[in-house]
């Protein structure tokens, strides 16, 4: 309904799409190691992409799947014409924690033990091929299913699951190389 109204050119249904997609393309932008204010420039590119090519979109995916696709591209373009490290993932204390608070139970050690794992799963999965890093990024820090990965990313659903596969691998021998366990 938002996508139809904004191809009609209601400046409110685009401020409203812009709202509801702003902290997914966020996250995805952000897990691409890239800082906050390139961040925020990367965020008003792809919107900005959006308004001039929201025409050409024909409903053929979902809007989420294209929106997410420009988004995942544009990090790659940054990251391309940045020469910025592309082994490395965004590391930020803010994404590992709830945003409803403690909760009943709650253990500040366990957290903390959680927190120290992720942060280490998120290094090592720095180390990995940037095609397979984005599949686990997608699929485990965005939390998207196998096919809307293969649609975002325009490649075969066993593929996805190949390169899902060969990340986690890769990230459970670096972890094993630093002592760690049972992860993934």
């Amino acid at each position: 309904m938002l996508v139809k109204l904004c191809q009609d050119g209601d400046q409110r249904a685009f401020e409203a799409l812009f709202k509801q997609h702003r902290r997914p393309v966020l996250n995805i932008i952000l897990r691409f190691n890239i800082d906050g204010e390139s961040a925020q420039d990367l965020i008003q590119e792809v919107f900005i992409q959006v308004f001039k090519s929201i025409q050409g979109f024909k409903g053929e995916s979902e809007f989420s799947t294209w929106l997410y696709r420009m988004t995942v591209n544009k990090c790659i373009d940054y990251l391309r014409k940045n020469k910025k490290d592309k082994n490395t993932l965004r590391i930020d204390e803010k994404f590992y924690q709830s945003e409803e608070g403690p909760v009943a139970g709650y253990n500040p050690e366990k957290e903390y033990e959680h927190k120290m794992i992720q942060r280490m799963i998120l290094e090592a999965a720095g180390k990995v091929h940037i095609k397979s890093r984005k599949v686990f990024v997608l699929f485990s820090l965005g939390n998207l299913k196998i096919d809307k990965i293969a649609e975002i990313l325009k490649i075969p659903v066993g593929t996805v699951k190949f390169r899902l596969f060969e990340a986690r691998n890769q990230i459970r021998q670096i972890l094993i190389g630093q002592g760690v366990q049972h992860v993934l």
